[in-house]
């Protein structure tokens, strides 16, 4: 679940407007081991918590990224320029 995390984005204008500061709360707030990347099991109990707040859109973009990497997991970087670059 997003604590502290609290606006939902809802269009691709908005993903391009996000700002780092944005990105680095979220990517927190989903890397519940703190090991510094995001694991589709992290991404996948937050969107199921019944109080998520990621816009399908966003978590869509993340989940591609995640599937493309060969470990599975992607870093804060990596996170920023799936939804900003």
């Amino acid at each position: 679940m997003l604590i502290g995390f609290s606006f939902r984005v809802k269009t691709t204008t908005s993903l391009r407007e996000m700002k780092k500061e944005d990105v680095k709360r979220m990517f927190d707030d989903l890397d519940k081991d703190h090991s510094g990347t995001i694991s589709e099991k992290e991404l996948s109990e937050n969107v199921n918590a019944s109080n998520s707040r990621l816009d399908t859109e966003i978590v869509q973009k993340i989940r591609n990224a995640i599937k493309q990497k060969k470990s599975g997991e992607i870093r804060l970087e990596e996170l920023f320029e799936t939804l900003c670059g």
